[in-house]
């Protein structure tokens, strides 16, 4: 909270949820997304390996009605041996994220235990109309699968 509250720009929570529906180091407790969302910012849900869409969209839908549509968006993993690549790519630049690295598990079942979440999180068949199945506009569709993003990213960031 004491970060927020330094802040003068709006704050992306990239990879995270309510502590209400996950309680776990990455989860935020509901208050402090809350105040995020007061100043303009986004939480985006994390992905949970095994996870079908309409579980997904459950927990936006509980991020929406905690805030607004104007301050959640989706954080979806493409894949395991993206996140794979990543991890070696930023494992020398953190020195304690090498020894986690480690203790990871990075059998290539892994893949399959993910199950139909991953790359096609996004797809149009699969998000986007489970959003339209429970009655979200298209506006707002726009804005959780990246618009509200882009809106702080276009705040924040200096142009070009």
């Amino acid at each position: 909270m004491e970060a927020l509250e330094l802040s003068e720009q709006p704050t992306i929570f990239s990879h995270s949820t309510s502590r209400n529906l996950f309680n776990r180091p990455r989860s935020a407790p509901d208050p402090l997304i809350v105040a995020a969302a007061k100043r303009g910012g986004v939480i985006c849900q994390d992905v949970r390996a095994n996870t079908s869409v309409e579980e997904y969209v459950d927990w936006v839908d509980y991020c929406v009605k905690l805030v607004g549509v104007d301050h959640v968006g989706v954080s979806a993993q493409d894949d395991f041996h993206r996140s794979f690549k990543d991890t070696h790519r930023i494992a020398p630049y953190v020195p304690t994220y090498a020894a986690e690295l480690k203790k990871r598990d990075w059998s290539d079942d892994r893949v399959y235990r993910r199950g139909g979440i991953g790359a096609k999180l996004l797809d149009r068949e699969n998000l986007a109309a489970a959003f339209s199945k429970r009655s979200y506009s298209q506006e707002a569709i726009g804005k959780i699968l990246g618009g509200n993003l882009l809106r702080v990213m276009r705040t924040v960031l200096p142009e070009a």
